[in-house]
């Protein structure tokens, strides 16, 4: 999922891979294709994991994680681990992810360890789309107070 092979995912799918396995860090195939914004792998894992609000060691969903993603800091602390280097194209890639997550009902209320919800790591990580599509997301759901409540406590 991390590579963004949709031929590979479908190859490992019909080989009957586990899509619910978590790695060391507790990260899914969902949190690796979240990180790197890869939308279609998303939304044939969304259809298939037990539950698209699986959260790692660190208490990050996938939504938290495609948040968290244009954060630099964020993004070598998930891939670091792997031996791996964040893209620069990651940012562009996040926003149609983003939404994908919501549409599988991805929890936009969910806190990681640190008490940091995916609009939070948004705004923190200066990602203003993102934090834009979340925000009218929390407000379709009547919880705009939230969202800024919960930025500022």
């Amino acid at each position: 999922a991390f590579g963004g092979h949709l031929s590979t995912l479908k190859t490992l799918l019909e080989a009957e891979a586990d899509v619910n396995r978590c790695d060391a860090l507790g990260q899914t195939a969902l949190h690796y294709a979240a990180l790197r914004g890869h939308t279609k792998l998303l939304v044939l894992l969304g259809e298939l994991v037990t539950s698209v609000n699986v959260k790692d060691q660190h208490g990050r969903s996938p939504l938290h994680a495609c948040a968290a993603g244009f954060d630099p800091e964020n993004i070598e602390v998930m891939l670091i681990p792997l031996g791996l280097a964040a893209s620069p194209t990651l940012r562009d890639e996040h926003l149609d992810a983003v939404i994908a997550l919501l549409s599988l009902k991805a929890d936009l209320h969910s806190r990681d360890q640190e008490g940091q919800s995916p609009s939070q790591l948004a705004l923190l990580g200066q990602h203003w789309e993102v934090a834009k599509v979340l925000g009218e997301e929390l407000e379709r759901q009547n919880d705009c107070a939230k969202f800024w409540r919960g930025f500022f406590t």
